[in-house]
């Protein structure tokens, strides 16, 4: 059976991270560092090769060039295909992260910054092999009209149309013409099919419907033959090419710069995917009542559905219109939680603040602040003021296992979220807002699992009873504790080791400097071993830093580099918890900031509290949180061409008061995000 549904699938595809170890001195790699965009484009190149030198993206352009907007500058973006993501194919098929169909196989590389970039991804024999295992997995609500089966395709179940396919035993070529369109359209393309595609689908279903032959041993041997029949020609249409692969070739005409404009199903799935991870149209959020599952027939952002059928998504006034209906709020039921919370006793104790889930994913991303779930933690509370009393807790604020209360990485994003609705001077209070989501500890104080909730809070430094009510949970902390995203547990804990005294000062030096400043650290050459001296176990980070490393001239050129700004974080431990002691010594965060960008950064800091502080009231650190923001949105590094758009977000974002969703609404309105040019590629 499966041998022959392999071949008639492919028949029907084919019709279609360190110590020591730099070795130079600390001016000499800052100046490498910073070449100029016009250094990068012309060293090493041969004088006698008239080829035109590779484009410099990312951090290896000088900042201050790509804020230079110049009247003769016009934006664009290669075309691309651009192949479907893990997460992206679990939603579009209206199901739960966690579930059977969230085993896809399609994550991006692991070189990608985002998961939204996509070049070099692509399908291969091996990946189709783990997908024919999975994607029978996606058809429930389009194979039955079991209303629990269906869950967040439930309104399938009741739609006349194509109750045909369901129900006659021998479908008519109307009735399967009537249920591929659909299909194609509501539930794999998120698009209308084109008349190639429909046809192709068509004669598929007809000849698998055709060959159907009901068990006659089993009483439901019909309905059972038919769910078969339609698991096959869902999976066949869920492994075309328009499934798995989505355009952003340009449909419009070419303009006098070669570029063409998105089409508007191309703008309307490049906005949708950017803001929330799955296609408009993709099934809408659901909730559970009973035995049933009720869902929004006119599937997710149908703002944005509506704009791309009756041609008005061109119009900037409808993208604005969208992007703040489905940026974030405030919501008490928390619906958007329910692709992504199996247990619904685990929504009612998150943070009554949501954003869309791409705006969560750039977070998360950028950030990091999910790492810490796989990194196993040693005596997490050494060196704390709790001591082993909350090893359990801990263990608790990572899984979740316990109480239904939200881990701690939903903690972060919960904060986040109120920060991102409220919707002003976003960037600074992301780095300097005391007001932190935290978990209750009141509600099974006479429970057999009290062991593991009772001191979850504690990380926080917060020990007095937490009421299991979302007023409670909020907790503004003191302001020499902590401040903003970069001292918060999640992403404290994600940026260290396993022990509280390994090199964590070099991994979160690193991250600030090229995830908050914009500036790369060269990689580790491979003859240096990057670790302490196993014999110095007894001695804080800071002592064996200082003592093995920046001992060394040869190691400071990059050293240099990260080390300034790890320091700050040593009044945390590797978990994330405040220290109260060091090793026998007092916590010591001060820091002296060097080789920064902005000569205005330089100087002396007491801890990542006055760090985190700093950064918030520099526009060279702001520009960098611009250009993470249009990395993640766009897919891409930023190069030259970008510099009007960038100019354009930074400038909405000074006028709008810090509103995040302003600048997301210039971006999806920009030259940048909307025209595409065809390179010899494709």
């Amino acid at each position: 059976m499966r041998a022959s549904y392999v071949s008639q699938a492919v028949a029907f595809i084919a019709a279609w991270f360190f110590v020591a170890g730099c070795t130079e001195d600390p001016d000499s790699q800052w100046n490498q560092s910073q070449n100029s965009a016009t250094e990068n484009q012309t060293e090493n190149q041969d004088p006698n090769q008239e080829e035109e030198p590779a484009t410099p993206s990312g951090n290896d352009i000088d900042q201050s060039l790509l804020f230079l907007c110049l009247d003769d500058d016009v934006g664009y973006t290669e075309a691309r295909i651009r192949r479907i993501g893990r997460s992206e194919w679990t939603r579009n098929t209206g199901h739960a992260a966690g579930s059977a169909a969230d085993k896809n196989p399609f994550d991006g590389l692991p070189t990608h910054p985002f998961a939204t970039y996509s070049d070099g991804e692509t399908l291969n024999e091996s990946v189709l092999d783990i997908y024919l295992d999975s994607v029978k997995s996606g058809s429930y609500g389009w194979a039955t009209r079991d209303r629990w089966r269906a869950g967040a395709l439930s309104s399938n179940v009741d739609e006349d149309s194509i109750a045909c396919i369901f129900d006659d035993t021998s479908p008519d070529a109307d009735c399967i013409e009537t249920y591929t369109a659909y299909l194609l359209e509501r539930g794999v393309l998120f698009r209308p099919p084109t008349t190639e595609e429909h046809q192709a689908l068509i004669d598929f279903a007809t000849n698998v419907l055709g060959s159907e032959v009901p068990d006659e041993d089993h009483e439901d041997g019909q309905q059972a033959a038919r769910r078969h029949s339609l698991d096959r020609i869902f999976s066949a249409a869920w492994m075309t090419t328009g499934a798995l692969f989505r355009n952003e070739l340009g449909e419009g005409p070419v303009d006098e710069y070669g570029r063409s404009r998105l089409g508007d199903w191309e703008l309307a799935n490049a906005i949708a995917y950017a803001l929330d991870g799955r296609a408009a149209g993709a099934p809408g959020v659901y909730a559970r009542h009973g035995l049933a599952w009720s869902a929004d027939f006119e599937g997710h952002m149908p703002m944005l559905r509506q704009a791309a059928m009756d041609g008005t998504i061109s119009d900037p006034d409808v993208i604005a219109a969208a992007v703040r209906d489905y940026f974030g709020g405030l919501d008490e039921d928390r619906v958007d939680l329910n692709l992504d919370v199996r247990d619904e006793r685990r929504i009612s104790r998150r943070g009554e603040y949501w954003m869309a889930n791409g705006l969560r994913e750039f977070f998360r991303q950028w950030l990091g602040y999910d790492a810490h779930i796989n990194i196993f933690k040693d005596t997490p509370s050494a060196t704390s003021a709790f001591g082993s009393e909350v090893h359990s807790d801990y263990g608790n604020l990572i899984s979740g296992y316990y109480g239904h209360e939200s881990r701690l990485v939903e903690q972060m994003d919960d904060m986040i979220a109120r920060i991102v609705a409220e919707d002003e001077a976003v960037f600074e209070n992301l780095l300097t807002s005391r007001t932190f989501y935290t978990p209750a500890t009141a509600e099974f104080e006479e429970s057999s699992i009290v062991n593991s909730t009772l001191r979850t809070n504690y990380i926080y430094n917060v020990t007095d009873r937490t009421e299991p009510t979302r007023e409670d949970r909020w907790q503004v902390l003191p302001d020499n504790e902590r401040a903003g995203v970069l001292t918060h547990p999640a992403f404290l804990a994600s940026h260290a080791g396993a022990f509280e005294n390994d090199p964590n000062i070099v991994d979160r030096g690193k991250w600030v400097r090229e995830n908050m400043l914009c500036q790369d650290v060269p990689d580790l050459p491979i003859t240096v071993e990057a670790a302490f001296d196993p014999e110095t176990r007894d001695q804080s980070a800071r002592q064996r830093m200082t003592e093995q490393v920046e001992s060394r001239t040869e190691c400071m050129g990059c050293h240099g580099l990260m080390n300034p700004l790890g320091y700050p974080f040593e009044v945390y431990n590797h978990a994330g918890f405040l220290r109260i002691e060091d090793h026998g010594a007092e916590p010591d965060g001060s820091s002296e900031l060097r080789n920064m960008p902005d000569p205005d950064l330089n100087g002396p800091i007491r801890d990542a509290v006055e760090m985190s502080e700093k950064f918030a009231e520099s526009p060279y650190v702001k520009r960098c949180f611009i250009r993470q923001v249009f990395r993640y949105f766009m897919g891409r590094d930023e190069v030259l061409r970008d510099a009007c758009t960038l100019a354009q977000m930074e400038e909405t974002y000074e006028e709008s008061g810090g509103s995040l969703a302003e600048v997301l609404i210039t971006l999806f309105q920009s030259d940048s995000f909307q025209y595409r040019v065809v390179s010899e590629d494709l």
